[in-house]
């Protein structure tokens, strides 16, 4: 089931990137950035077997990037020069959060992991996700609205850290001490579409995806990823 929710999500993203390609004609030239900028953040939820061990929660997120068609032409002062309507980018994004382990989820790998003694102390633990991915994009410009859409694969780092009571008090250790730390890192693909709204240069969005992990973190899919913040 979760192989067929990527598969559908990334078909449509570059579905929507392959229409969107041949046809750019964009946005209004005066509103035309060679570089994309962004930066937000959200909530996401745990799908797949990392679902048993994690909730929901918040992520953030920046991404650059450069438009692959330039600002139209407009020197000449032809009143009837077209307008670009449609204009495809390249974009890297990188993303993080972190979310608490499941209470249920603790014991189970202390009983599974006998040898190390070191896990007996542990009483809770959370979860750092790391993503940086890189891919090709589409956005449909009209007015003050942009729809956007992007597809990519790269990096995605799962680490996970163990925790046990202070033993020494607040004052010497205000935080549960680490005892032990395991982190794995895999490819990744990442999926996403949203809408941004505002008046030229700087506009708010609100966007919509997945990351889906591969190899030894093929067990973690964070979906559905939803974020808003800023874009240029």
């Amino acid at each position: 089931m979760r192989s067929k929710a990527v598969l559908g999500f990334s078909t449509a993203t570059l579905a929507f990137l392959a229409v969107g390609t041949p046809l750019c004609r964009a946005q209004y030239p005066d509103d035309v950035h060679p570089i994309i900028l962004d930066a937000g953040a959200g909530k996401t939820s745990v799908q797949g077997a990392d679902k048993r061990n994690f909730g929901s929660f918040v992520i953030y997120q920046a991404g650059a990037g450069i438009l692959f068609k330039s600002r139209p032409d407009i020197s000449n002062g032809d009143s009837q020069a077209p307008t670009r309507h449609w204009n495809a980018f390249f974009k890297g994004n990188f993303m993080y959060g972190q979310a608490d382990l499941k209470p249920t989820a603790v014991q189970p790998i202390i009983s599974a992991n006998p040898q190390n003694p070191s896990l007996l102390a542990a009483t809770a633990g959370s979860g750092k996700f790391y993503c940086a991915t890189l891919g090709p994009g589409a956005q449909y410009s009209r007015g003050r609205v942009s729809l956007f859409g992007q597809a990519g694969f790269g990096w995605l780092r799962r680490s996970i850290d163990l925790t046990g009571a202070t033993t020494e008090g607040t004052v010497l250790q205000p935080n549960n001490p680490s005892v032990f730390v395991q982190s794995g890192n895999s490819g990744a693909f990442r999926g996403s579409i949203g809408v941004a709204a505002g008046t030229k240069g700087v506009r708010a969005f609100v966007e919509a995806g997945l990351v889906q992990g591969f190899a030894i973190n093929h067990g973690t899919m964070l979906a559905p990823m939803l974020s808003g913040g800023v874009r240029w």
